[in-house]
């Protein structure tokens, strides 16, 4: 099977949870399936890092990611958009287009979307899709735990707004994994 990966942690180092993750995620789908990589990176890769995921991957690339900055332009704007702030402001077109092109050239059976950062790319595409490490309780409870009215409604609309596109990502999915029943809970509320 061929199966397109995107992260939105270079996974290699493996040197904290996001990135241990993926990176096993890949070698052992790498060990049975034919694997190609899109990743966003904050940093420059370096050729040696790049060579490691090659040691696993038909293909390797990377693209260039800018962090959620709440008070840029586009965030400022995505205010007005039914879509959270987040994935507005950081929404890449690089991206979206890089896995574009990959999936027509690659020909992927499954593609698998690691974390709610690369769900809008995989998305775009006409096979089986799962979104990998899907986290939501700490925006939760960011929101029930806000003891101060208008943080609490800031964050309230946050949640909903969350909720609203959660709920429309899992519709586009073939599947999704969490990682403790805590998630798996709020994310059945969710999709119910």
């Amino acid at each position: 099977m061929r199966v397109l990966f995107l992260s939105s942690w270079y996974p290699y180092p493996a040197d904290n949870g996001s990135r241990l993750r993926i990176y096993h995620l890949i070698r052992q789908l790498s060990s049975r399936h034919e694997v190609s990589l899109i990743s966003f990176a904050e940093e420059p890769v370096s050729d040696s890092r790049i060579r490691a995921m090659r040691a696993l991957c038909a293909e390797v690339k990377v693209v260039p990611w800018r962090r959620f900055q709440p008070r840029r332009l586009k965030a400022v704007l995505g205010l007005f958009s039914p879509l959270p702030r987040s994935v507005v402001d950081t929404y890449s077109e690089e991206m979206a287009q890089t896995v574009l092109r990959e999936a027509a050239w690659f020909q992927p059976d499954v593609v698998v979307a690691s974390q709610m950062d690369a769900a809008p790319y995989a998305r775009r595409l006409a096979v089986k899709r799962v979104l990998d490490e899907v986290e939501v309780t700490m925006l939760y409870e960011a929101y029930a735990r806000e003891r101060s009215r208008l943080r609490r409604l800031r964050a309230w609309l946050t949640w909903q707004k969350l909720v609203a596109y959660l709920r429309a990502v899992l519709r586009d999915f073939d599947g999704c994994t969490v990682v403790s029943n805590v998630e798996h809970r709020r994310v059945m509320e969710i999709a119910a």
